[in-house]
């Protein structure tokens, strides 16, 4: 993972990291009460959905 100012790049080797990953973001939306801005880029097929 690489970090830029608020920007994080993350590189997911497969799909329960992702799933991981996607729980992850989701509790922490919940929990901040805020809203959070999130750009998924990736071949067509990569899990981004």
């Amino acid at each position: 993972m690489s970090i830029m100012g608020n920007e994080r790049r993350v590189f997911l080797e497969n799909e329960a990291e992702t799933e991981h990953l996607g729980r992850e973001l989701a509790r922490t939306v919940v929990e901040s009460g805020h809203g959070l801005v999130v750009y998924l880029d990736g071949e067509l097929g990569m899990g981004k959905t």
